[in-house]
């Protein structure tokens, strides 16, 4: 998504965008479902988030959106997934 981005082809752009959204929601699905390797992708999906909120600063002000909608979905599939490592342990203490 970033390569799309610094050359200026937002159709591609988009493409690679929802994309990588849809793969990180496919990992987030199936990490919840076997709960194997979840802080790993809890990991990869905050890099993901990092690297799209750099995105955010070098882009146009009218594509800032669509790179924020996809930082707040995987922000999302990250609270998800910290909520699965943490919540369970703080759920039984009270």
């Amino acid at each position: 998504a970033v390569d799309a981005y610094k050359s200026s082809n937002l159709e591609d752009s988009h493409k690679a965008l929802d994309q990588t959204v849809a793969y990180a929601d496919k990992a987030h699905a199936n990490v919840l479902k076997s709960g194997k390797k979840v802080p790993r992708t809890e990991i990869k999906i905050r890099r993901l988030v990092a690297r799209f909120r750099d995105l955010k600063q070098n882009v146009d002000a009218d594509e800032q959106t669509a790179v924020q909608a996809a930082v707040d979905k995987l922000e999302g599939f990250r609270t998800d997934l910290l909520k699965s490592m943490f919540g369970s342990k703080n759920a039984e203490s009270k």
